[in-house]
């Protein structure tokens, strides 16, 4: 057994318990039965006990609409299922007519973590991106950020989703951040001269 040894207060300051996932029906999606497992204890190390598996994007999109689900974790990659990715898997509940369905968080999960494939999860309407491999301290975090920050989800002629923006604070670092990056370079030049 998997034990989950994560400091909770750094991840989630407390709020998260071991029972806060005790009612949220989850979706495993994977090709991996042994990627199935691993998700499986880990996520009942921090109390999920409704949990759905699916091996393929057919799967998974029939459990979707059958089954009240509240939150999708899905491999980009689904090998039992060449015809059906989980990107496609992504596209149809975004485009479901089915409000309770289109609204889903969804982590998607991948080996594949360059800039480009996180931007088009990302324009896809992935709720969080997790990369492989990931330790439970991650998927954790990436769970706490669901509840404590849901995103709102804003509809355009060419995308319904999550909001893509992150929340100002963030936004302001990272400004703050590329300030103090101009300001260096341009202190170093004139240090060379």
């Amino acid at each position: 057994m998997v034990s989950y040894n994560v400091n909770e207060k750094d991840v989630c300051e407390e709020k998260m318990t071991a029972g806060s996932l005790e009612k949220v029906s989850i979706l495993l999606v994977d090709d991996s039965l042994h990627i199935r497992r691993l998700m499986r204890t880990m996520l009942r190390a921090m109390g999920a006990q409704r949990l759905y598996e699916a091996k393929d994007g057919k799967s998974a999109i029939e459990i979707i609409y059958r089954t009240p689900i509240d939150l999708v974790l899905v491999d980009w990659m689904l090998d039992n299922d060449p015809s059906r990715t989980g990107m496609d898997v992504v596209w149809e509940i975004r485009h479901s007519q089915i409000e309770r369905i289109s609204f889903l968080p969804i982590i998607m999960m991948t080996g594949h973590t360059e800039k480009y494939n996180i931007e088009k999860a990302r324009d896809m309407g992935v709720t969080e991106f997790l990369a492989k491999p990931f330790t439970a301290s991650a998927l954790h975090q990436r769970l706490c950020t669901l509840i404590e920050n849901p995103r709102p989800f804003v509809r355009t002629r060419t995308y319904f989703g999550p909001d893509r923006r992150r929340h100002e604070a963030e936004n302001r670092d990272e400004e703050e951040e590329r300030r103090y990056m101009v300001m260096r370079k341009e202190k170093q030049k004139g240090d060379d001269l």
